[in-house]
């Protein structure tokens, strides 16, 4: 009869599965020219960027960072036009000289806009002078008013661009016109030859006639 050996009992081996892995997602906006750190890098282009690393399982689990750009901030630009001596106001200041002149602030996505005011200045207006001589005891209009007197006047007007000039009148007499005298005597029913005229009577004649100038002078 043979002889009967006990049977080995099965060895069975369970595997079972982890729950997966769960990767995760973030998103980032950065402004054109700034940098945001990615895994340890500065990074400023837009991307999908990602790094695996081992969950508490030790299962691989990715997590992916997308970086995208706002739109490019929109600068802006002024341009002024100033007369010579005068001043504008940019950002707080009051400027009197040419240039350009910049403020760079956030916009309502947090990037920099640069606005640009541009100042130049309008050409030197043109002052003009006049000279006028006048004979003592005359007068000139000189704007609006009679002048008798000698005198430098002045009054400031705006031009084409708005900007002040000035016109100067200057006024100068003429020296005083001689006066002569001239004494004659003459016999009694004689007569002289007086300014065209015949005079036999005693008496003072004048004749008042201009000198080179256009004043007057008088001849007794």
């Amino acid at each position: 009869m043979p002889i009967q050996t006990a049977a080995t009992p099965p060895h069975t081996i369970t595997v079972s599965l982890f729950p997966p892995a769960q990767n995760s997602q973030e998103n980032r906006q950065i402004c054109p020219g700034d940098s945001t750190i990615v895994f340890g890098n500065y990074v400023s282009v837009a991307g999908a960027f990602q790094q695996i690393s081992p969950n508490a399982n030790g299962c691989d689990s990715t997590h992916t960072i997308t970086v995208s750009l706002f739109p490019p901030a929109q600068n802006s630009q002024e341009n002024r036009l100033i007369c010579p001596g005068d001043s504008t106001l940019v950002f707080g200041n009051y400027v009197s000289v040419a240039g350009a002149f910049q403020q760079i602030s956030p916009n309502t996505n947090g990037c920099d806009s640069t606005h640009t005011i541009t100042v130049s200045l309008f050409p030197p207006a043109q002052n003009s002078q006049e000279n006028r001589q006048i004979c003592p005891g005359d007068s000139t209009l000189v704007f609006g008013n009679y002048v008798s007197a000698a005198g430098a006047f002045q009054q400031t007007i705006a031009n084409t661009n708005g900007c002040d000039s000035t016109h100067t009148i200057t006024v100068s007499l003429f020296p005083p016109a001689q006066n002569s005298q001239e004494n004659r005597q003459i016999c009694p029913g004689d007569s002289t030859l007086v300014f065209g005229n015949y005079v036999s009577v005693a008496g003072a004649f004048q004749q008042i006639s201009p000198n080179t100038n256009g004043c007057d002078s008088t001849t007794p």
